[in-house]
Order: structure tokens, then C-alpha cells, then sequence
């Protein structure tokens, strides 16, 4: 898989902009199955009630006959559960279709791992090459449907983000923001929908991306942040954007076999990662 296969096939200003018509053009299919992420995409972090303009989007989905059946897979850990099973329930009322929720408590692997997407796959008996993914974050959403083998994957503009985890919001998404560019997306979600950035963006992107790369020597201090499981969920995505900072640099500067080598490695160790220490990334 080459750098440049990580992009998002569709960036969008919210979950309530889907276009069937257009995700239906852009992977050939004439039946989808439709996955979500839920904090971010569906709702803000720790809300329980999910807005009603999404619910509008569930409701023609519903109707829609090329929709088979949705799904939301989400990095919920044991204690969260509950709350990702009510919200799934408002979404399935609204939908009216087969709905399943998946969550990295229940695979023991999470996301940009792939297992999730399997593994939801495998509940809905269909192949992962129906599903099209919509979430929030590139290193987790983004590279984990694509590592999965999904039709599509969409990225949105986070919904009401406040009170995510700290190592997501203050490094996570940063870095995320410095590779844009580099694999075809808007520097700023303002440009989300737009697939081509200029040169100017390019160039600024490059800076960030090597000043953004220098500043993770205090990464193991912001990661003590966190607790168990929470902080090993968290650091997956965080660590695949962080280490694909290089490899973007490396692509746009015309070493695309480097990069390419470089990214292969990288995803044999997320393949046989079973929450493993911080320091399992690092070497």
C-alpha cells in the first residue's frame, strides 16, 4: 500500500452532507454498507442524544434501497459501552435496518487495527468490500478502513470535539492536519470537499510536518496522561499519524519507494499489535 492510498475518497463539512449518488459513483457499487464512527461523526464526545439532522440523514438512508444495512465502530472501552449501545439504539430507530455496533472492547483491537472492520463484517455476514467508513480522524478512521479493505473512506469535520482525550485533540489531530496535503486532502477543514491543494499549502504543510515530527520528543510525557487500555487506544492513532510524518515528506519529496518501504514495515507492526507498550512503536 503506497501513501498516497490513505487519502479519504470523500472529505465532508459534516455527517449530514452524505451523498449516496456520489459514494456510488466513486466506488462502482450498487449496495453499501454503511459504517460510522460515533464522537465525532454522530455526536460530541460524552453527549447521549444524537442531533436530529443526523437522525433526518438516518431516515433517508433507510429508505434508500442501495444502503443494505449500517454499523458503528467505535474505540469504546468496557465503561463506555452502555452509552455507545443507546445511542446505536436512537440510530437504529431512525434507520430501520439491520445495525450492529462494534467496539475495540469487544475485538480486544483498536481502531486503525483492522479487526474492527472484520469483525463487523463478519456479523452482518457481508464482505468488507461493501462497507464505506465515515469518521473523523485520519489515523485511526482513515488508515483503519483502508488497512481493512473498505470500498470508501469518508473523513468529516469533527463534531463538537471538546472534551476528547488530550494526547487526540492537542497532538493527534495536529499532526493529521500537517499530512494533509501531502496525500491530497484540504489543509483546513474549511477545504473539506475540495481534493486538490496548491502549492502554497504544500509548502506550509512540509514545515509543519517536520516541526510537528521534532516536537515528539515530549510525546512520552503526554502519554502518562492516560490509563490502560485508554491510552494504548488513543496512542494507535496518534502513533500512525506520527509515524507517517516521514514517509509524507519522503513522497513529496519524489522517494516514494522509501516511503512505500517504510510504510509497509510500519503496518506488520500494527497488524500483529495486541495492546502492546508504547515503546513497541518506537523502535
Amino acid at each position: 500500500m503506497r501513501v498516497a492510498d490513505l487519502r479519504p475518497d470523500i472529505c465532508l463539512p459534516s455527517f449530514a452532507e452524505l451523498k449516496v449518488d456520489e459514494l456510488c459513483a466513486r466506488t462502482g457499487l450498487s449496495k453499501i454498507v454503511l459504517a460510522t464512527d460515533l464522537d465525532g461523526v454522530q455526536l460530541g464526545q460524552y453527549e447521549r442524544k444524537v442531533p436530529d439532522e443526523h437522525l433526518q440523514v438516518w431516515e433517508e438512508l433507510g429508505r434508500d434501497e442501495r444502503i443494505e444495512a449500517g454499523a458503528s465502530i467505535s474505540n469504546a472501552e468496557p465503561d463506555r459501552v452502555p452509552r455507545a449501545e443507546y445511542v446505536i439504539d436512537q440510530i437504529l430507530e431512525a434507520f430501520g435496518k439491520e445495525m450492529v455496533l462494534t467496539t475495540s472492547a469487544e475485538t480486544g483491537h483498536p481502531k486503525p487495527h483492522p479487526e474492527p472492520w472484520l469483525a463487523t463484517a463478519r456479523k452482518l455476514c457481508r464482505d468488507v468490500s461493501m462497507f464505506c467508513h465515515v469518521g473523523d480522524q485520519w489515523g485511526k478512521d482513515t488508515v483503519g478502513a483502508k488497512l481493512a479493505g473498505c470500498a470508501a473512506a469518508m473523513q468529516v469535520v469533527p463534531y463538537k470535539i471538546k472534551g476528547e482525550h488530550v494526547l487526540t485533540h492537542f497532538v493527534q489531530r495536529n499532526l493529521e492536519t500537517a499530512i494533509r496535503p501531502f496525500i491530497a486532502m484540504p489543509l483546513f477543514y474549511a477545504g473539506f470537499g475540495d481534493q486538490t491543494p496548491d502549492s502554497k499549502r504544500y509548502q506550509r504543510a512540509e514545515g509543519l510536518s517536520v516541526a510537528s515530527a521534532i516536537g515528539l520528543g515530549g510525546l512520552g510525557i503526554a502519554g502518562g496522561l492516560g490509563e490502560g487500555r485508554q491510552r494504548i487506544a488513543g496512542a494507535a492513532g496518534l502513533v500512525t499519524a506520527a509515524g507517517l510524518v516521514a514517509h509524507a515528506i519522503n513522497l513529496h519529496r519524489g522517494h516514494e519507494e522509501r516511503a512505500d518501504q517504510e510504510l509497509e514495515a510500519r503496518f506488520r507492526r500494527l497488524d500483529a499489535m495486541d495492546y502492546p507498550d508504547m515503546e513497541y512503536w518506537w523502535g
